[in-house]
């Protein structure tokens, strides 16, 4: 417990620095307030487990939990019931909580990675008792479980003909996770040239702030593309969107009254700026618009949008939960 203090005081004494943002942030997730079952975001939890550990993982692990429970004896290990308490009760409490809230699968993934290890000393007591000295075969079922997911993924990701999100113009590749990790290298070529030539009128310049009112796709256009063009990304909005940008920038220029500045969207995170930044800026004009092909086909576009006329409105509620 000493050692678990130790480790998080820098966490507990930056939150009593920002008036325990962290805290609220994740009390707003996580608090039940009203005690009525949601079946669907409780069967959407318990497949997302399944899959987001491996399904075979996590079925070693719930027969190593009954092997161990089974055979008592085994439970007088400290290790042992160690790895239980720190994995077991987050792996319930996450799936409990998912029927009066929606929550993210991975929230119980440390819980799961840690009752892997029970599986493997199951596995390894079995292999003990008959005398093995090769690994199980269910290891190599894993192993070529992983590899054919890997490859799978990544030829999805690539060569998938079209996109697994909306086909609607307006926010087509919507819910398509597969974005994520697709189309942001080629999009910077092409912002690039626009930005190279716009550079060269004089119409922006090394600076010019690009404006997000989430941290994603802030943080995936600040990495592909911004910091390639010397354009530093500002958050304007709320802490809860935002996160860590609140902080960034502070390390960062300011945004001054009557800037002008630049707001890309892409359409599987739709946003319509004349609406977003309506009370913090006088003004919104499209200028651009790039669209993303895989396969042959079209799958995203990117928006490049001017502000005009920043007003400074936002700064009162920069540390504000929605």
């Amino acid at each position: 417990g000493i050692v678990t203090l130790l480790i998080i005081s820098p966490i507990f004494w930056w939150n009593i620095q920002n008036g325990f943002v962290t805290w609220n942030y994740h009390s707003e997730r996580v608090e039940v307030r009203q005690f009525s079952i949601n079946t669907d975001d409780f069967i959407q939890t318990l497949i997302g487990q399944l899959f987001y550990n491996s399904p075979i993982n996590v079925v070693l692990s719930v027969i190593a939990l009954i092997y161990l429970f089974r055979h008592t004896v085994i439970l007088k290990s400290k290790y042992l019931l160690l790895l239980i308490f720190c994995g077991l009760p987050i792996v319930l409490v996450v799936t409990v909580i998912s029927l009066f809230k929606p929550v993210l699968p991975h929230w119980s993934g440390p819980g799961f990675l840690t009752l892997s290890l029970l599986a493997a000393y199951v596995l390894d007591v079995k292999a003990e008792a008959k005398n093995r000295k090769t690994a199980p075969a269910i290891l190599n079922v894993c192993t070529g479980f992983i590899l054919v997911l890997v490859v799978a993924a990544i030829i999805g990701i690539k060569f998938y003909p079209g996109t697994l999100g909306s086909k609607d113009e307006q926010n087509l590749g919507e819910l398509d996770f597969t974005l994520d990790l697709n189309g942001w290298r080629e999009f910077n070529h092409e912002f690039t040239r626009w930005a190279d030539s716009a550079k060269a009128t004089g119409f922006i310049h090394d600076g010019t702030k690009i404006v997000c009112n989430k941290w994603f796709p802030a943080a995936h256009i600040e990495y592909y593309t911004a910091r390639h063009n010397n354009l530093p990304v500002v958050g304007v909005g709320y802490v809860n969107d935002l996160h860590q940008y609140v902080w960034l920038n502070h390390l960062r220029p300011q945004l001054e009254i009557g800037e002008n500045a630049l707001c890309i969207v892409p359409s599987n995170v739709p946003e319509t700026p004349a609406e977003t930044y309506k009370t913090t800026f006088a003004s919104t004009d499209s200028l651009r618009s790039f669209t993303q092909y895989r396969s042959g086909h079209a799958v995203r576009h990117f928006t490049i949008y001017l502000l005009k006329g920043y007003n400074g409105s936002d700064e009162a509620r920069r540390f504000k939960i929605k």
